[in-house]
């Protein structure tokens, strides 16, 4: 029987674990997981995802990754293969290293992702390998607290969500009062469980929630990943820049029309779209009342959108829904 394909979903996040091949260990020593790091850079780099958060423990291994175009798994291969097959030729070895293909599932919202970054975070503690995330060098939590510097890590998304629930200024302290709080009242269930045996559950309801929610609405509403397009060429703008962490007053923009159109045409949340971009829901708002307050004094603005909009609704499949 042929295995069920991922889901491929443009600009979603997803939380991704990959498990060494029969349990077996991943990395040996420190030069192996620094070596894991050096191919994950490249593959950011090359491939222009996002990385929120990562945790490299002995046989698995723990990321956040908002993906762009690009479907998950090619972003998976890419990292993947280029470590089994430098890890085989150091230590002499053949054969799979990972344990068949990642787990993934999707993330849905702000409160989602934080509780993704602490899980992640604090999965040494939990597994009894230290006392406090502090002393585990291998995660993004040293990063997050200011003691370790990775510029390839995204980090404002945290910081930008953490910075408003808390009306604190100081990121760093606002991220590690979130790690050591109690996180019993979040509502959502855990991630995942790792049995006594070593298999991964997820409780991925969520997930599947998501998938009916795209395959009933794919008629009546214009993808998200079209108008991102149709913007981006009115605006004159890379599609790869809406993630960029500069702040271009260009890219704000572009980021507020498409906003603007996925809430009259589209089928996306604010909470979604401030994930595939990399900044906050309150951030995202803010430009897009911004935009609105300027569409109605300046002409020329109001044209663009209004053009955008109609380039939108001459997509075949694009039926007006009553209750937009």
């Amino acid at each position: 029987m042929s295995r069920k394909r991922h889901l491929h979903v443009p600009y979603a996040m997803y939380h991704v674990v990959l498990r060494g091949n029969n349990r077996y260990d991943i990395f040996l020593d420190n030069q192996d997981r620094e070596q894991f790091l050096i191919f994950l850079e490249k593959s950011i780099k090359k491939l222009a995802y996002q990385l929120h958060a990562y945790c490299l423990m002995t046989n698995h291994i723990h990321l956040a990754i908002a993906i762009n175009m690009l479907p998950l798994g090619k972003i998976m291969q890419n990292v993947a293969h280029s470590y089994a097959f430098w890890f085989n030729r150091r230590h002499q070895r053949i054969g799979h290293v990972f344990q068949g293909r990642y787990k993934a599932i999707g993330v849905q919202d702000e409160r989602h992702m934080l509780e993704l970054c602490r899980y992640i975070h604090l999965n040494p503690v939990r597994a009894n390998l230290v006392r406090s995330p502090e002393q585990y060098r291998w995660s993004s939590h040293l990063v997050y607290s200011g003691e370790q510097n990775a510029t390839w890590l995204c980090t404002d998304l945290v910081f930008d969500i953490l910075s408003h629930e808390q009306e604190n200024s100081d990121k760093v302290a606002a991220y590690k009062k979130f790690i050591s709080s109690n996180s019993d009242s979040v509502k959502h269930k855990p991630f995942l469980e790792i049995t006594a045996d070593g298999k991964l559950i997820y409780h991925d309801q969520l997930m599947l929630q998501l998938q009916q929610d795209l395959a009933s609405s794919k008629h009546t509403k214009i993808e998200l990943p079209r108008i991102i397009e149709v913007v981006c060429k009115r605006l004159s703008v890379e599609e790869k820049d809406l993630v960029a962490t500069s702040k271009n007053q260009r890219n704000t923009l572009a980021r507020a029309v498409i906003a603007l159109c996925a809430q009259e045409l589209g089928n996306v949340k604010l909470e979604e779209l401030a994930l595939i971009f990399g900044r906050s829901r309150a951030g995202i708002s803010k430009s897009l009342s911004r935009l609105r307050e300027k569409r109605s004094i300046d002409t020329s603005t109001d044209h663009t959108i209004l053009a955008i909009l109609e380039e939108l609704k001459q997509e075949p499949n694009f039926v007006a829904s009553n209750t937009s």
